[in-house]
C-alpha cells in the first residue's frame, strides 16, 4: 500500500475508529484482517502506534468489541488470518528497533489466537462426531440434540476463540451430568453468560443433553480447537514448538508440566526460558517458539501471584526479588532493570543483617519501587489515551475504559514485585530501626479540621479560614503551605531538607509521612472532623478527634501583614550592574554602597571566603546586582515592555484563578520578560569582561564566545523573570510582600561536576540541638535533594565526642536517577533575591536557577557506588562533609548554617551558605 502521507498515531486510531463504530458488517475475522494491514503503520509510529493496536486487539479479546456483527466467515479463513497475523506480530516483537514497540507487540501477540492447525477439522469434526453418535443434523435423522445443532451452525460460520470454552463447559457437564454445569463452568472460566450465548450472531439457546459416551471424542475435538484457536497456552505451545527444540530442552519443557505445581517451578521456568530465548531472538524466527515463550512467562507470573505472602520469611521473600528481575530481563531489554539485579544480586550474596545491611536492603528496594513504577508508568501512558479513543467511539462502558491501562499494567509479570516489596518492605524498615512515620518538622500538639486532598499541590494558592490538618496522598517537595495549615500527614516521604520541610519547620508546621496505607486509611476517616495531631516519643503522629477550641498560630503569616519587610536598596549606577566578587557588598551594607548590594547568596559566600580563606574549596563568582533588572527595564527599547509588566501585574491580582488558585496571567509576564526584554549591549559587554575575568582565575579557563555568552544571558532572563513564578507570587501575597519590593539578582558561578551534592545543617533542625548536625548527600547536583526527586537521600547525623566525630546513618540513598552536568564550561546562574536567605526567613526554592549546560536525567548504579557498598568510603566522605559544616559555622561567627555543597574526586565545595532558621 502506497501512502501519500506519512503515519501517524491519530490516523492509525481513525483507521480504527471508523469500522468498529459505523460498519454494519464486522467482526472477528474483518478485524484481524484490518489489523495485518496496519501493522506496518503501528510499528513505524512506534511505540504510540502499537499501543493502538495492543488496545484494540485486548478490547476485542475481552469481548468489548463486536466478533459477530452480522458477518459469517469459514473455518479455513479465519485460522488463516490468525495465522497470517501471529506471524507478522511476532516478527515485530522480535526484530523491531523500538523497544517499546517490541513489548507491545508481544503483549499483543499473547491476546491472538495462534491460527492455522487443521482448522477444516473444526467444521467437519463437529459433523462426523454427530453423525458418528446419531446426532440429528439438518435433515438428516437421529437424537435431536438442540444444543449440538445450535453449537454447530456457529463452528460452520463464526468459529472462534469462544468455542474452546464452550467445549470445556461442554466437557464438565457431560462428566457431572448435571446441566446447570455447562453454564456455571463456562461463566466462571470465561465470562461468558448465558445471555450472551443466546444473542450471538448464531445463538445458542438449549442447554446439552448428558450424552457421557461422547466424552473421548470431543476431549480430541478440545484439542482441534486448542491448535487453531488458543495462543499462548502452556501445553498447546510446547506441542507445536516442540519441534524447533532440541532434545534437552523438550525433556526440561515436559519434565516441567507434569510437576506444574511444584514449589520450584518459577526458578525451573527462568532457567529454561533464557534457553529458549536463543531460539527466538538468535535462531529461526518461529511463532510457536515465542508463543511458548509468552506461556512461560504468564504460568511464572500466575505461581508468584498464588503464592501465601503472609507465610513467606524475610529471606525467602528477598530471594524472589533477583528472580523476578531474570525473568522480566529474559524478555526485556531494559539497562535500568540490569542494574536493580546487579545491585540486589549484591546484596543477597553476603550477610543480610549486620551493620548497614538492613538499610542497604531498604533502600534497594524503594530504589526498585521507584524503578518498576516508572516502567509501569510508561506502559500506561501510552495504552490510556488508545483505550479513551477506542472506548468512547465505540460505546464501550465506561468503567472499563477507566480501569483498562491499570489492568493493563497488573497483568505484566514484572507487576508481581510489587506484592514482594510490599511485604518486605515493613520488616526491612523495622530492621534498620526504622519505623511506619517520618518526621520531618516537629512542633507541639496542633487542632485543627481534618481535610483530604489527592495532593498538597491542589490546594496551592487556597486560603483556608480556619486551622486545617492536611492529609495528603501526594507531597512533591516543591510546595508551599498555605495559610491557616497546621498539619500535613502524607503517605509519600520527602527529603528532610527539601524546600517544603524546611518552609514547614519555618512556619511551625507539623509534616510527617506515614508510609502504612492502612494507618492512613483510618486517619482518613475523620475527613470533616476536628482533630489535634500530637507527635509522639516514639515518632508517630497519634491524630485523635478533639473538641478543642482553635489555637493561635505559632508563627507565619497573619492576615494582610508582612512577615518580614525586605530591605529595599537604591537602584544601582547603570555602570555597575554586574560585579566580581571583590567587589561584593551585601544589602546590611546599602548604607556606604552607593546602590550596589549584591544577594544573601553572594554576600554570604564572600564573608566566608574572607574568614576561612585557601582552607575551604569555594567557586569564584560574578553578580549581577539587586536593581539590574530594574535598570534594565528603563533602558529605552524596553518602555513599553515595562508598561506591558505594569499592566499585567495590576492585572494578575484581580483576575480570576485556575484550579490551583494560581493567576493565569503570571505565566504571560514571564514569558514576556524572557522573550521580549531587550539585553542593553553595554551591560552585554560588561557581563562578558566580568565572566572572562573570573574564568581566567580558573584552573582550567574555558572559552566564552558569544553563543556562551548568549546561554549566559537567556539564562539571567529566565531568573529575573522567576520572580513571578507561581510559587513565588503566592508567598508574596500570602505574606503583604509588594512586587516592588522584591529585586532579583543573579550570581554566577562555575558548575562542578558535582560526583554528589549535599546540604548540611549545622543544628539539628528536628531537635534543634546545636551539638548535632543533620545532613543528605545524593549522586550528582543537588536539585535532586532540595527539589525532593522521588526516594530518598542518605541522611545522617553527627556530632564532635571527646574530640572525636561521631556519625550515624540514618538511612541510605534510595532515588532512581540523578543531575548530572557533563560539561566542563558551565555556568550556573543562581537566583540572588532581597527576598530569600536572610536571617528572618529563607525563602528556600522561590526563585529558579538555571545552568548554562542543561543538567541530565541518568539513572544511578548503586551496585558500583562507593557511597552504598563501600563503609570506608562514606564514613571519610560523611566526616569530610562535617568538618566543612564546623568550619564554616565558626566562620560566620557561631551562627548556624544552611550550607548547600558539592564532593568531586573526593574534594569538598560549599556553593552557598546561609543562616539556619531554628
Amino acid at each position: 500500500v502506497l501512502r501519500v502521507k506519512p503515519a501517524s498515531a491519530e490516523g492509525l486510531l481513525q483507521q480504527i475508529v471508523k469500522p468498529e463504530a459505523t460498519y454494519s458488517n464486522w467482526g472477528l475475522f474483518n478485524r484481524f484482517c484490518l489489523a495485518i494491514e496496519l501493522l506496518d503503520q503501528a510499528a513505524e509510529v512506534g511505540g504510540t502506534g502499537m499501543a493502538s493496536i495492543y488496545t484494540w486487539i485486548r478490547f476485542s479479546a475481552n469481548k468489548q468489541l463486536d466478533w459477530y456483527r452480522n458477518s459469517n466467515y469459514q473455518s479455513k479463513d479465519i485460522a488463516h488470518v490468525q495465522k497470517t497475523l501471529t506471524e507478522k506480530i511476532a516478527l515485530v516483537a522480535i526484530h523491531n528497533g523500538d523497544v517499546e514497540v517490541r513489548r507491545l507487540a508481544r503483549m499483543t501477540l499473547g491476546l491472538l489466537p495462534r491460527g492455522g492447525g487443521d482448522s477444516e477439522q473444526i467444521r467437519m469434526g463437529i459433523l462426523n462426531i454427530m453423525r458418528t453418535h446419531g446426532i440429528k443434523e439438518g435433515h438428516r435423522p437421529g437424537i435431536e440434540e438442540k444444543f449440538l445443532e445450535e453449537w454447530h451452525q456457529k463452528l460452520h460460520t463464526n468459529t472462534s476463540p469462544e468455542d474452546i470454552a464452550i467445549c470445556e463447559a461442554y466437557l464438565a457437564c457431560q462428566f457431572s451430568g448435571d446441566p446447570g454445569d455447562f453454564y456455571r463452568v463456562i461463566w466462571e472460566n470465561n465470562g461468558i453468560s448465558k445471555e450472551y450465548l443466546e444473542n450471538m450472531y448464531h445463538p445458542i439457546h438449549h442447554a446439552p443433553m448428558h450424552l457421557p459416551h461422547m466424552i473421548p471424542d470431543f476431549q480430541h475435538f478440545l484439542w482441534i480447537l486448542k491448535l487453531t484457536h488458543s495462543g499462548a497456552d502452556l501445553d498447546v505451545s510446547l506441542e507445536n514448538a516442540k519441534g524447533f527444540l532440541d532434545g534437552e530442552l523438550n525433556y526440561m519443557l515436559h519434565d516441567l508440566l507434569q510437576h506444574r505445581t511444584e514449589w520450584w517451578v518459577p526458578g525451573k521456568i527462568v532457567e529454561i526460558r533464557k534457553r529458549l530465548s536463543g531460539y527466538w531472538k538468535h535462531g529461526f524466527p518461529s511463532r510457536d517458539v515465542l508463543l511458548l515463550d509468552v506461556a512461560l512467562e504468564d504460568y511464572f507470573r500466575l505461581q508468584l501471584q498464588k503464592l501465601d505472602y503472609s507465610n513467606l520469611s524475610i529471606d525467602d521473600a528477598l530471594n524472589l526479588i533477583p528472580l523476578i528481575l531474570e525473568n522480566a530481563l529474559v524478555t526485556e531489554e531494559d539497562q535500568e532493570l540490569m542494574m536493580r539485579l546487579s545491585h540486589w544480586s549484591k546484596l543477597l550474596s553476603g550477610e543480610r543483617w549486620t551493620g548497614t545491611m538492613p538499610l542497604q536492603l531498604l533502600a534497594a528496594s524503594e530504589t526498585l519501587a521507584l524503578t518498576l513504577a516508572h516502567h509501569m508508568d510508561k506502559l500506561l501512558k501510552l495504552v490510556a489515551p488508545c483505550a479513551e479513543a477506542i472506548g468512547e467511539a465505540c460505546n464501550v462502558d465506561q468503567s472499563y475504559i477507566t480501569n483498562f491501562a491499570e489492568e493493563s499494567v497488573r497483568g505484566q509479570p514484572l507487576f508481581v514485585l510489587s506484592s514482594v516489596l510490599r511485604h518486605v518492605e515493613p520488616q526491612l524498615r523495622e530492621a534498620g530501626g526504622l519505623g511506619k512515620w517520618h518526621i520531618i518538622s516537629q512542633t507541639q500538639r496542633q487542632v485543627g479540621q481534618v481535610q483530604v486532598v489527592s495532593s498538597l499541590a491542589s490546594v496551592q494558592g487556597q486560603a483556608f479560614s480556619r486551622p486545617t490538618i492536611l492529609l495528603s496522598d501526594k507531597i512533591d517537595g516543591s510546595e508551599d503551605i498555605p495559610e491557616n495549615i497546621r498539619c500535613i500527614i502524607a503517605t509519600s516521604d520527602v527529603d528532610i531538607l527539601s524546600h517544603l520541610a524546611i518552609r514547614a519547620r519555618n512556619q511551625q508546621v507539623t509534616l510527617a509521612c506515614c508510609s502504612d496505607l492502612d494507618a492512613f486509611s483510618q486517619l482518613k476517616e475523620l475527613e470533616g472532623m476536628r482533630a489535634s495531631a500530637e507527635p509522639l516519643g516514639d515518632g508517630e503522629v497519634q491524630l485523635l478527634a478533639s473538641d478543642e477550641a482553635d489555637q493561635p498560630a505559632l508563627r507565619g503569616p497573619s492576615g494582610d501583614q508582612p512577615i518580614a519587610k525586605l530591605r529595599v536598596p537604591p537602584l544601582p549606577p547603570k555602570d555597575k550592574l554586574v560585579v566580581l566578587e571583590s567587589e561584593f557588598q551585601g544589602i546590611e551594607s546599602m548604607s556606604s554602597s552607593n546602590g550596589v548590594c549584591v544577594g544573601p547568596k553572594a554576600s554570604n559566600l564572600h564573608k566566608l571566603k574572607q574568614a576561612i580563606g585557601p582552607d575551604l574549596y569555594l567557586p569564584s563568582s560574578a553578580a549581577l546586582v539587586l536593581g539590574a533588572f530594574e535598570r534594565v527595564l528603563e533602558e529605552p527599547n524596553n518602555g513599553s515592555l515595562c508598561v506591558t509588566l505594569q499592566e499585567l501585574s495590576s492585572l494578575v491580582i484581580q483576575e480570576s484563578l485556575d484550579e490551583s488558585g494560581v493567576p493565569m496571567g503570571l505565566e504571560t509576564i514571564r514569558q514576556n520578560v524572557v522573550e521580549k526584554l531587550s539585553f542593553p549591549e553595554e551591560l552585554r559587554s560588561s557581563l562578558k569582561n566580568t565572566l572572562l575575568e573570573l574564568l581566567n582565575g580558573t584552573e582550567s579557563p574555558p572559552a566564552l564566545g558569544e553563543l556562551e555568552l548568549e546561554e549566559v544571558v537567556s539564562c539571567v532572563l529566565r531568573v529575573w523573570a522567576s520572580k513571578w513564578t507561581d510559587r513565588a507570587w503566592l508567598y508574596r501575597q500570602a505574606r503583604g510582600i509588594p512586587d516592588e519590593d522584591l529585586l532579583m539578582g543573579c550570581l554566577i558561578q562555575p558548575v562542578v561536576r558535582a560526583d554528589y551534592a549535599f546540604v548540611l545543617h549545622t543544628a539539628n533542625p528536628i531537635t534543634k540541638d546545636t551539638e548535632e548536625m543533620f545532613g543528605e548527600v545524593v549522586c550528582g547536583m543537588g536539585e535532586a535533594l532540595v527539589g525532593n526527586y522521588p526516594g530518598r537521600a542518605l541522611s545522617f547525623v553527627g556530632r564532635s565526642v571527646d574530640g572525636s566525630t561521631s556519625i550515624h546513618i540514618k538511612t541510605l540513598p534510595s532515588k532512581r536517577t540523578g543531575l548530572f552536568i557533563d560539561s566542563d564550561t558551565a555556568l550556573m546562574v543562581r537566583s540572588d533575591s532581597n527576598g530569600e536567605d536572610l536571617e528572618e526567613f529563607a525563602g528556600a526554592g522561590l526563585y529558579d536557577s538555571y545552568p548554562t549546560v542543561p543538567a541530565k536525567e541518568a539513572t544511578i548504579d548503586y551496585a558500583h557506588d562507593p557511597l552504598v557498598n563501600t563503609d570506608q568510603f562514606r564514613e571519610q566522605l560523611l566526616e569530610k562533609i562535617f568538618a566543612v559544616g564546623k568550619k564554616t559555622e565558626a566562620a560566620m561567627g557561631g551562627v548556624p548554617q544552611d550550607i548547600e555543597g558539592v564532593v568531586k574526586d573526593g574534594a569538598v565545595h560549599v556553593v552557598q551558605t546561609r543562616p539556619q532558621i531554628l
